[in-house]
């Protein structure tokens, strides 16, 4: 019911051939200006370079030799009072940051996107992974089983690879946020107690969750009286979706 974009990702690899046009996002971790100057000189034109080594911001984009370039570099954790309770984390930040860009890979038209990841810790890459998932939702793409006009993403991290339980997590985060997005902008007209079951049995449940659909049958032997006055005034029969979280540890 709704498309995931991290699982069509090529992670570690890069392509054996640059589509045109192609885009270039680096994501830095922490504070490192040697490679920003390499990035510069790789990619900028001569009159852009002086103007880029000055530039302070923590977003950087231009139009460069090869293609559009972004470059992410948080500088530092924001205050937001409250004994650092509402400050800004990592991850928020990362997710953030990193959600906004598939608006701008549309924008943009690109066929391919390569994204590098430099210093980051398992907070941030599982936060950029997570916003990427959720920026590429699309109400109507997913709504009419359109296929998607987001670019093929090309992932890697220098030195180590990413851990496949973060993209794992992150995919199920993205997807969770997705859903519950796609539910909310569905039109009574198509949201309603019949295609609600069907969509509950499409999800995928981890395996300490267990849910079952109550019928009218069950409503009326738990005495839900209320849900059931409702739902004489629809054609579609009333239903109650139980959920039952039990994992092995505590929470």
């Amino acid at each position: 019911m709704i498309n995931s974009w991290i699982s069509s990702f090529q992670f570690d690899n890069g392509p054996k051939k640059i589509l045109s046009p192609t885009g270039f996002a680096y994501f830095f971790g922490a504070h490192d200006p040697t490679s920003f100057e390499s990035l510069v000189e790789e990619h900028a034109l001569d009159w852009q370079s002086e103007s880029l080594r000055q530039n302070e911001k923590e977003i950087v984009y231009f139009s460069g030799r090869h293609g559009p370039v972004w470059i992410l570099r948080p500088k530092g954790q924001r205050q937001a009072g409250h004994w650092g309770l509402m400050n800004e984390s990592a991850y928020t930040w990362s997710r953030e940051m990193l959600g906004s860009m598939a608006g701008f890979f549309k924008a943009h038209q690109l066929k391919s996107v390569i994204i590098e990841f430099s210093h980051t810790n398992e907070d941030q890459e599982l936060g950029a992974l997570t916003g990427l998932e959720m920026g590429a939702y699309q109400f109507r793409e997913n709504f009419e089983k359109k296929a998607s006009s987001l670019p093929q993403v090309y992932l890697i991290k220098r030195k180590t690879p990413l851990k496949s339980q973060i993209i794992k997590e992150a995919k199920s985060r993205g997807y969770a946020i997705n859903l519950a997005r796609h539910l909310v902008n569905l039109p009574p007209n198509e949201l309603n107690p019949t295609t609600f079951k069907k969509y509950v049995s499409q999800v995928k449940w981890g395996r300490h969750t267990k849910v079952e659909i109550w019928n009218e049958a069950r409503l009326k032997k738990e005495k839900c009286g209320l849900i059931l006055a409702v739902g004489q005034g629809s054609p579609n029969a009333p239903c109650l979706i139980h959920i039952r979280y039990r994992p092995l540890k505590k929470t």
